[in-house]
């Protein structure tokens, strides 16, 4: 095999090497646009959400639970606070 030869072939492999590095660069310029716009309309959606603003308090209520015990914030707040999640039930 003459040297030429050679190192035709060896462009060749390096051109290919290269050609697929730039295909796996642009596939993950692509997720990452993707991901950011994904990012993006959640934020928006989570700003649509009803209920109340992140830093706000909740407003007074009272409720039944389900013992038939009538409940408010604070006669169900602990010493570390209270985490209340309403839940609606699709098959109830």
């Amino acid at each position: 095999m003459h040297l030429q030869d050679l190192m035709r072939r060896m462009d060749c492999r390096s051109s290919l090497v290269a050609n697929g590095i730039e295909t796996v660069l642009g596939t993950m310029r692509l997720l990452l646009v993707g991901v950011i716009f994904l990012g993006i309309g959640f934020s928006a959606a989570a700003q649509d959400m009803p209920g109340v603003a992140v830093g706000k308090s909740a407003p007074t209520f009272q409720a039944r639970d389900q013992f038939g015990k009538e409940q408010t914030i604070s006669s169900l707040m602990g010493r570390n606070g209270l985490v209340l999640v309403f839940f609606r039930s699709a098959d109830w």
